[in-house]
């Protein structure tokens, strides 16, 4: 019997949730979807992989490593994987 009233409850609050502005609403699934889901931030990572992002913003930073264009990388990828390049 307590499921029934619990479910009753839920769908009390969720009706009153659906009458809230659409900005409201957003804000509250936005943070319903972070309490699922860490966000990167608050990931630990490695310490050999801190190092190495670390590096590599450096080297992007002073101009030492430059992107290239996302389809010119794309295609670059695609053409050593149909060679068989893997690594």
């Amino acid at each position: 019997m307590d499921r029934v009233i619990e479910m009753a409850v839920e769908a009390k609050i969720l009706d009153s949730l659906l009458k809230l502005p659409n900005e409201e609403r957003a804000a509250l699934a936005e943070a319903l979807l972070e309490s699922l889901d860490p966000s990167p931030a608050d990931l630990e990572l490695d310490p050999l992989w801190e190092r190495e992002i670390e590096a590599r913003l450096m080297k992007v930073d002073s101009g030492q490593y430059t992107a290239g264009e996302w389809t010119d990388v794309l295609a670059r990828v695609r053409a050593e994987i149909a060679q068989g390049k893997t690594g």
